[in-house]
């Protein structure tokens, strides 16, 4: 919304999901208590315990779980990707065309394409069968 602003179009400064910050990179992505609780329940289903931060610390971590040689790595990066995705997604749906943000629609949608995509990798089978069940 930002750099639509420095160009002259005037839209609504205020986050899609949590009405309270201006949204920018930072605050959309894990800043947001919205999108940070939808991380913080990824990450515990995927059976990491840690204190979310902000968007370049986020995506330090990420880079270095992508470059483990594991089940659990690569399922944790694949996550992080799909919840940018879902996350811009939703935000723009919102933005534009009214939609409901649906918190628990989100994970379950990328635990699903976890599965999905996970029965083609053999090394994340170990770690995919210990992930059966999202609350």
């Amino acid at each position: 919304m930002d750099r639509l602003s420095r160009i002259g179009i005037q839209v609504p400064q205020d986050c899609v999901f949590c009405k309270a910050a201006t949204e920018t990179l930072q605050p959309l992505f894990f800043e947001c208590p919205f999108t940070n609780r939808i991380w913080t329940r990824l990450l515990s289903w995927i059976g990491i315990n840690r204190s979310i931060k902000g968007w370049t610390e986020e995506l330090t971590w990420a880079r270095r779980m992508a470059r483990k040689k594991t089940g659990k790595g690569a399922i944790t990066s694949y996550v992080f990707a799909m919840l940018i995705y879902s996350i811009w997604r939703e935000r723009n749906m919102m933005r534009f065309q009214q939609s409901v943000f649906e918190e628990h629609r989100i994970c379950r949608e990328i635990v699903l394409h976890v599965h999905t995509r996970g029965r083609g990798q053999p090394k994340w089978q170990q770690t995919l069968h210990s992930l059966d069940r999202f609350a």
